[in-house]
């Protein structure tokens, strides 16, 4: 099983709110096309950069929220090499409020 197959399995058997979630490959002659759910929250590490740094309550908020989809893939015995942090839409990080 080659990486591309491997990452594929791995995304169709993790359901996480905290995970980006599969939404369809598409295999053609030449290429795969893997279609994940749309993070619309932004990339936190250019939050990051244009603000300075974090509130404390959102920074542990996010935190909480990365150690529950880090400790999820372990139970499933998956180890994630690459986290990538994408802003929650649940939190709006200038206010530091839940969004309902």
């Amino acid at each position: 099983m080659n990486k591309i197959d491997r990452e594929i399995n791995i995304l169709r058997r993790v359901h996480h709110p905290n995970i980006v979630k599969l939404c369809d490959v598409i295999y053609t002659d030449r290429h795969i096309g893997i279609i994940l759910e749309y993070a619309s929250g932004g990339e936190l590490f250019d939050y990051i950069l244009s603000h300075r740094y974090l509130k404390d309550h959102v920074a542990c908020k996010l935190f909480a929220q990365l150690i529950s989809g880090v400790s999820y893939l372990h139970e499933k015995g998956i180890v994630h090499r690459d986290l990538k942090l994408v802003r929650s839409p649940q939190i709006e990080l200038t206010t530091g409020k839940s969004s309902p």
